[in-house]
């Protein structure tokens, strides 16, 4: 079985996990490229944010080995009732990635929190 973390997520605890798979439905969903997610930190849209976020979760459950019924727009609902959710799960994609990729990704989070 792969690694997975738990997220509380407006009350309930989920698995969530980025690994390949998961990224790669990202990718084929929004277009958007792995390399382009890694440096894109808080440029990506609402939709693509959503997004990325219920594949990790759909992909946490696989792994997890448990149902996964869930759609992106009950997703986006469940961040309406726990925003801090948010956070909590990219911290969790924040971790996978090697670190010299955090390092930039934190750069760029660091110059957008300048602005």
């Amino acid at each position: 079985m792969g690694k997975y973390q738990e997220v509380e997520i407006a009350g309930t605890k989920r698995p969530v996990n980025f690994g390949m798979w998961a990224l790669g439905e990202f990718e084929r969903e929004t277009g958007v490229k792995l390399a382009q997610l890694q440096t894109a930190g808080a440029d990506l849209g609402i939709l693509e944010m959503v997004n990325l976020l219920y594949y990790g979760l759909k992909h946490g459950a696989r792994v997890a080995k448990k149902d996964f019924p869930y759609t992106p727009e009950d997703v986006a609902d469940w961040l309406d009732q726990d925003p801090n959710a948010t956070t909590r799960i990219l911290e969790v994609f924040t971790a996978t990635l090697p670190a010299d990729e955090k390092a930039q990704s934190g750069q760029k989070k660091a110059r957008t929190k300048a602005k």
